[in-house]
């Protein structure tokens, strides 16, 4: 089915959205369902460095949602659950949400729209994104995506960048089997209560954070033997997005290359261009003191490498045979301090796993039971743009 975007409506653009084509399609049948109803449903995803969305997951309306011809309420348990699923273990944000205008011709925000979301903006948050639905003439479906950003009464008109094929979270048979649950394929809406303010992402550990998964901490502490052995150099790329709080989700570590190879790569695979290298870690062979405090001689190479902002970990041997891990973020633009932060664990099975070339031959890492994941080769393309640095006044 032809998609028609950006055909009208108002307003600065604030570039792209990334949504894989598979929840563009089944947006699409959603609002065919409901010719002369709104439906709709919600966004969860990351950031890029430049601000701009990633959509993971695309939750339609569910059993228990309530819909006229001028609104949509979502179904509030479904809603808590999925959303609950993603946030907690994926640190996917809620960046946004979306509805159809059927048959109205308004193909902007309307006023109750931009009402609604001004009034429950998530305070902190770096910006909310709107996609509205419109069934043109001809039967076909435009999606058109807006930009609200807090402390402004205007939003911001984007486009849609297809990415090929399914999003990998919903190979997560967890995430899979609680979409599914209850979700709403009817034509017809059972009526229940109406939506409520969902909350923001909690950071349960406290304070700012760095969120890595525990298979790659695992393998970041091996490294440390090969380190102290002098075979491989002693950084490695970090490749991840941003969450709505401009906390960094690490998605891929890369091995550190051997001591006689140059370092680099090919570059990311092109089946998800939108991840990005974001920062580095280091291994130091002997304990770093004061290792809250100070990255020695650390500071200008993020800098110059990241000048928008990045990521530093700093990983070190302790008493006890123990390993420590010691994060910081970069503020990049006029603020070019550092901010220490703790390191946060995803337990649930990698998404993405890189392959990485050695002496000629290509080493893939295992990949999750239950878990397509996608590959990417080493090293990717530094992407210098704004890391979430400027506040929204």
């Amino acid at each position: 089915m032809d998609r028609v975007r950006n055909a009208f409506g108002f307003g600065p653009r604030f570039k792209a959205v990334y949504m894989f084509k598979d929840d563009l399609d089944m947006m699409e049948r959603l609002v065919l369902l409901h010719p002369v109803k709104e439906t709709g449903g919600n966004l969860f995803g990351l950031w890029t460095d430049d601000q701009e969305p990633v959509v993971h997951i695309v939750l339609g309306p569910a059993i228990g949602c309530k819909r006229t011809e001028v609104s949509f309420y979502q179904s509030i348990p479904y809603l808590e659950r999925v959303g609950g699923i993603v946030t907690q273990e994926y640190q996917l944000c809620h960046i946004g949400e979306w509805h159809s205008h059927h048959r109205l011709s308004l193909s902007e925000p309307s006023s109750g729209d931009s009402s609604t979301v001004i009034h429950n903006f998530p305070r902190g948050t770096c910006a909310f994104l709107l996609i509205i639905a419109n069934i043109l003439p001809n039967g076909n479906v435009t999606l058109l995506p807006y930009f609200y950003r807090e402390g402004r009464t205007s939003y911001e008109k984007g486009e849609i960048k297809p990415l090929h094929g399914q999003s990998p979270f919903r190979n997560v048979e967890k995430i899979w089997r609680n979409i599914h649950q209850d979700q709403d394929m009817s034509s017809t809406a059972n009526e229940q209560r109406p939506r409520e303010a969902h909350g923001r992402n909690r950071d349960e550990g406290g304070g700012p954070a760095v969120y890595m998964f525990e298979e790659d901490r695992k393998m970041i502490e091996g490294l440390l033997c090969e380190r102290s052995s002098g075979k491989i150099n002693g950084e490695g790329e970090l490749l991840g997005l941003w969450t709505t709080q401009r906390q960094p989700v690490l998605h891929i570590v890369l091995k550190p290359t051997e001591k006689t190879k140059e370092k680099g790569g090919e570059g990311l695979s092109k089946e998800y261009l939108p991840l990005q290298n974001i920062g580095r870690y280091v291994l130091y062979d002997h304990l770093l003191e004061n290792a809250n405090e100070s990255t020695p001689g650390q500071a200008p190479s993020i800098s110059d490498d990241f000048p928008y902002g990045g990521v530093l970990i700093a990983v070190y041997p302790k008493a006890n045979d123990e390993v420590g891990l010691t994060a910081y973020i970069y503020h990049g633009g006029e603020d070019t301090g550092r901010q220490p932060c703790h390191v946060s664990f995803l337990h649930g099975p990698k998404i993405f796993h890189e392959k990485q070339k050695t002496d000629n031959k290509v080493e893939e890492s295992k990949t999750a039971e239950g878990s397509d994941l996608i590959e990417f080769n080493s090293s990717p393309p530094r992407h210098h743009s704004p890391n979430f640095t400027q506040h929204i006044t």
